[in-house]
């Protein structure tokens, strides 16, 4: 991440050079943020890549075109899977460990309809 700060100064408007800054979780390690999109073509982006140790922070956003029953999105990576209606948001947090998959089912009929991937790296 990173920060400036911003003022006015006799009407001119007057920038600070730019901070780099690392987020930390509570236990001192780094934290990833993610926005993913679910729809009915899937997720985008489909792969995210971590590394070992990160706290991750995944919001998932169902797009609007989602399936009208709502959808699932389940993986080894999180506990939880709620399910979830076109305009919703749900968000999980874990600590990167391995590589693995997470799949979107919609509710009516169990159908897959994406995979997405965690992968973590050293």
């Amino acid at each position: 991440y990173y920060a400036r700060a911003h003022t006015v100064v006799e009407g001119k408007h007057v920038w600070s050079d730019e901070v780099v800054f690392v987020v930390r979780g509570p236990a001192g390690q780094p934290v990833r943020e993610f926005t993913i999109k679910a729809g009915n073509s899937g997720f985008e982006p489909s792969v995210i890549e971590v590394k070992k140790g990160d706290l991750v922070v995944i919001t998932f956003e169902v797009a609007d075109d989602a399936h009208a029953n709502g959808i699932r999105i389940v993986s080894p990576g999180w506990e939880g899977a709620p399910a979830l209606m076109p305009g919703q948001k749900h968000e999980v947090q874990f600590t990167a460990s391995n590589t693995f998959d997470y799949r979107m089912f919609w509710l009516a009929g169990s159908l897959l309809k994406g995979t997405g991937t965690v992968k973590v790296t050293v």
